[in-house]
């Protein structure tokens, strides 16, 4: 599940200081929520990273700042299978050229492979090709373009398509699941209504956005 603020309400942002992703363990069905509001980047990391706790089988809160869980082994782990995924050090190390300026050669390579400045410099801060304090600087101002980016988007945007918006936070094959089950008297239309924050005539626009156009009930 996605989204960026709580609930329904437009007004409380969830704020992408305080975590990025979230995931709970469960045998049959783990959840993983990631926070919208991140940089594409920023969620596509957190979705690996919150894989990795669920193949290990521990729930986790991913802070966006990753220096206040450098000394937990688990996440530890969890960065460093995202990181060899996205940045595979084997191809990393034959592109680094340590006769190069490291910010210019960052992100040259972030581009290179895709993803954010900061993956990049965690890497080349784990091999011991960067120092910390460099490290640090490129994830401060990394967050700094990424809030002023976000303000600029705010200015733009007039306000959004509410269903378009509320059906991004959930998938297409859990909203189908969800409304089959209240069809074959396995879930009422409570159940449907609390779990996707949503009211009887929500409820049922979400799904004709889902089903199509055509779709009547």
């Amino acid at each position: 599940m996605m989204s960026g603020i709580v609930g329904n309400n437009t007004h409380r942002a969830l704020d992408n200081s305080e975590f990025r992703a979230f995931t709970l363990i469960d045998d049959y069905a783990p959840l993983i929520f990631i926070n919208s509001n991140d940089s594409e980047g920023g969620k596509l990391f957190s979705l690996l990273h919150e894989t990795v706790h669920i193949f290990l089988g521990n729930s986790s809160l991913f802070n966006a700042d990753d220096r206040q869980n450098i000394a937990d082994p688990n996440e530890q782990l969890c960065n460093a299978v995202t990181a060899e995924i996205l940045v595979p050090i084997a191809v990393f190390t034959t592109m680094w050229q340590k006769d190069q300026h490291n910010i210019e050669q960052i992100n040259k390579l972030s581009k290179e492979f895709k993803c954010s400045t900061v993956v990049i410099a965690r890497r080349a801060l784990d091999y011991g090709l960067i120092d910390f304090a460099l490290y640090s600087m490129i994830n401060d101002t990394a967050r700094e373009q990424y809030i002023t980016a976000k303000e600029k988007q705010k200015q733009k945007e007039s306000g959004g398509n509410y269903y378009n918006t509320l059906k991004s936070r959930m998938s297409n094959r859990f909203l189908l699941a969800l409304d089959n089950a209240v069809w074959e008297g396995k879930a009422t239309y409570t159940d449907a209504y609390r779990l996707t924050n949503t009211n009887s005539k929500t409820f049922n626009e979400l799904i004709r956005k889902v089903r199509g156009d055509t779709y009547i009930k």
